[in-house]
């Protein structure tokens, strides 16, 4: 699992759902979108965020009916900000600093992308 924290604005869209209210309501460091304290086997071989995105990817091919064998459910997520992302003509630099994706060339690694820069563009993603 790759884990890199990086800051990234919030879009519109989860500001005006209160999404940061919602998370601010969870507890100490814990993931926000599960609870470690209901895994019911202390002792179970795959870890919680294993079986939680399963059920995501289950819902994905059963519930949207996304059945196509070469698609991964939950890592098609990344492509689709990419090309929702490139529909709305945000700039592709800020894309990849989104997402966390290395610069092809040491001269697209010079300087920084800030943030306000970045909200101008997920400003353009759809609600």
């Amino acid at each position: 699992m790759k884990t890199a924290e990086r800051t990234v604005p919030l879009h519109p869209h989860l500001l005006k759902m209160e999404f940061v209210e919602w998370a601010r309501r969870k507890k100490g460091d814990t993931p926000l979108f599960y609870a470690i304290e209901r895994q019911r086997k202390k002792d179970r071989k795959n870890p919680t965020y294993t079986s939680v995105g399963n059920k995501l990817g289950d819902w994905v091919r059963k519930g949207l009916q996304i059945t196509n064998p070469k698609v991964a459910p939950n890592h098609g997520w990344r492509h689709r900000f990419k090309t929702e992302g490139r529909r709305a003509k945000m700039l592709w630099q800020v894309l990849d600093a989104i997402q966390g994706h290395a610069p092809r060339t040491d001269g697209e690694d010079y300087g920084e992308i800030p943030p306000d820069v970045m909200l101008a563009e997920i400003q353009k993603y759809p609600w």
